[in-house]
């Protein structure tokens, strides 16, 4: 008997949840500015279904929002249940480099 797929809903909320703490957290959301003007990784993060088989991600507010298929969205969510801190790109990244 396998368990119940996680609904998509439930996958952006539980990683919105993740990107909330890191914007929350000053030493993961670090001033990266030289003149520390606010120049974040995370501002106004945001993860939300939208809609048919994608998940919206947005990491900073004024910028695009990324989509994640369920696929994307599942290893992007186990990847930080585990404790890593990251956007998905950051997530793709380090698989790439993995021997």
């Amino acid at each position: 008997m396998s368990a119940k797929p996680i609904s998509m809903k439930e996958l952006a909320t539980r990683i919105n949840e993740h990107l909330k703490r890191f914007e929350r957290d000053p030493a993961i959301n670090i001033d990266k500015s030289r003149e520390k003007t606010g120049l974040h990784t995370y501002y106004n993060v945001s993860a939300y279904y939208a809609g048919g088989a994608k998940i919206g991600v947005v990491y900073i507010v004024y910028q695009n929002a990324s989509n994640l298929s369920r696929s994307e969205a599942t290893a992007y969510l186990e990847w930080l249940d585990v404790g890593n801190v990251g956007t998905h790109f950051t997530m793709k990244n380090s698989a790439r480099k993995a021997p």
